[in-house]
Order: structure tokens, then C-alpha cells, then sequence
């Protein structure tokens, strides 16, 4: 792979051993490093697993060349390009969360035949907002970073320094992330803004592709129980429990499942995998 967008941090033994019993990719959200995913890799690789962790672009630092960052058309195909080249072609588990998780889901529905199962982690294939918190907190925090990402692009000197405070602002008071690196700043925030001009101006990038979405892999979805509003609609929680390919679990935790309930959810994504790793 020349020149990827990602950096790739991976673990476990070669993908081509006889001791290998498959291959998982994980991917983070906003504003996460791959550092998010140590209890899991050290799992899955102590399990026989070849584990890959994908780390967003722009996620590493920031490089004025790729300012704009990605929209999710082209992101998602970096991605499938990036897996299809470590895993050779072969079908890998993807592990994700929050935007991680709606990438899977894109990557998923390009690409079926590269995707052996789904674990995503707080944010569904279908959402929908039904809260009042939700409903006011999600537009608030999603608008403020998407500004801040503007003016980091936009507003010469001093944009860039105060879109950086703006999202450390919100990563460390509102959302208390666990992971937020010194590299980050509003730059990382590309996700949101091409997710609101797609809402506003219409095309094909943004969250379009996951109209309507259902996988068509064996998929466990879970997520943190103790938030004031949920990334999931009735119709996919229904979806995930009647399906026989399917599973689903809250944990006593909020966002952060996989940092906060480490190895409960491991234990349980480790036993879903391991039970679905030789369908396709």
C-alpha cells in the first residue's frame, strides 16, 4: 500500500500463518487513536487473531495539504483498499466504534464479500434520535465542532488555534474521551461537516449511503446504556434481536464500551466472532 492515509498499527500472528485463525480490523471514532483498542487487540492477538488498527486521516496530525480532510465516499473506498491490501483480498471482522462504526457499515455494504462480521460499538446502521436530550445535545455538540473545523480552515492565524480549543473543549468537558491525543485538533472534526453539508446541500456524500442499511453479515451490536441519548433506532434494535445471525447487548457503561467495560465486551466480542468466523 503506497502512501496510505492511515496509520496501521497491527498485532497478533502473520495473517498467512497456519496458526492464524483470521484477520480484524479495527476502526475508532471521533476523537479517538488507535490507543482505544488495547484491551481488544491484546485479546483477539493473544486468541490467534491478526489484529489491525486503522487510524483515521488526519487523526495522526495535522497536514495542511489535507486540511479538508475526506468526505465519506472516498473514505470509505481508502478504507476498503487499505484492508483489501493488508488482509490480501481475504474477508476480515471489523470491530468499530462511533464514526468507525458508520464506516464499517459503508465499507459492509460496498463490499459484502470482504466483511465476515460486524462488531460495532454505540452507533448503528440506523439511527434515530427520540430523546429530548438528544435532541437538543447532538445538533449542539455536532454544530459546535463543524464550526470549529471551518474556522480552522477558513480564518487565517487565529481560526486554527481557536477551533483546536474548541475541540479540545468538547472532547475533554462534554464528551471526556479517554484518547484525545496532543495531534488532535479541529481538523479531526471532518466527519461533521461533511455529515451536515450533506444534510444541508444534498449529493451523494455524507451519511447517504446508509439509507435504509441492513448487514448482511452476522453483526453484534452494542452499546453504553448510561447516556442521555442513544445512536440506534427501535426498527435496528429490533432488527439485531430477531435475526438468528445477529446479537446485541448494553452494557452499565457509556460511550466508551470497550474502554469502560473492557472485558466484558472483549470476552463477549471475542466468543461472537470465534462462533461466525468460517461462514463466508
Amino acid at each position: 500500500m503506497a502512501n496510505p492515509p492511515f496509520e496501521v498499527m497491527e498485532a497478533g500472528p502473520s495473517p498467512v500463518s497456519p496458526k492464524c485463525k483470521g484477520i480484524v480490523v479495527f476502526l475508532h471514532g471521533w476523537p479517538d487513536t488507535n490507543a482505544l483498542w488495547e484491551k481488544q487487540v491484546e485479546r483477539f492477538s493473544n486468541g490467534g487473531y491478526h489484529c489491525v488498527c486503522l487510524s483515521l486521516p488526519n487523526y495522526s496530525g495535522y497536514d495542511q495539504k489535507n486540511a479538508w480532510g475526506i468526505d465519506f465516499p472516498d473514505l470509505r473506498d481508502d478504507l476498503i483498499s487499505a484492508i483489501q491490501t493488508i488482509s490480501r483480498n481475504m474477508p476480515v471482522h471489523i470491530i468499530a466504534h462511533d464514526w468507525g462504526a458508520a464506516f464499517a457499515y459503508m465499507i459492509e455494504r460496498k463490499k459484502p464479500d470482504l466483511v465476515l462480521t460486524l462488531t460495532t460499538i454505540d452507533v448503528a446502521g440506523r439511527i434515530r434520535i427520540s430523546s429530548l436530550a438528544g435532541l437538543l445535545l447532538v445538533p449542539a455538540y455536532q454544530l459546535w465542532l463543524t464550526t470549529a473545523f471551518i474556522l480552522g480552515n477558513i480564518v487565517p492565524f487565529i481560526g486554527k488555534p481557536i477551533g483546536d480549543w474548541m475541540t479540545w473543549a468538547c472532547a475533554t468537558f462534554y464528551a471526556r474521551a479517554p484518547h484525545f491525543s496532543p495531534l488532535h485538533g479541529s481538523h479531526i472534526n471532518y466527519p461533521y461537516f461533511y455529515f451536515y453539508k450533506q444534510r444541508i446541500f444534498g449529493g451523494s456524500g455524507g451519511m447517504a449511503f446508509l439509507k435504509q442499511y441492513s448487514p448482511r453479515c452476522p453483526t453484534f451490536y452494542c452499546y453504553g446504556a448510561k447516556k442521555p441519548f442513544m445512536f440506534h433506532s427501535k426498527g435496528w434494535i429490533k432488527e439485531m434481536e430477531d435475526r438468528e445471525d445477529c446479537q446485541i447487548q448494553p452494557f452499565p457503561c457509556g460511550h466508551w464500551v470497550q474502554v469502560q467495560c473492557a472485558e466484558e465486551f472483549s470476552t463477549q466480542a471475542f466468543d461472537f466472532i470465534s462462533k461466525n468466523s468460517f461462514k463466508k
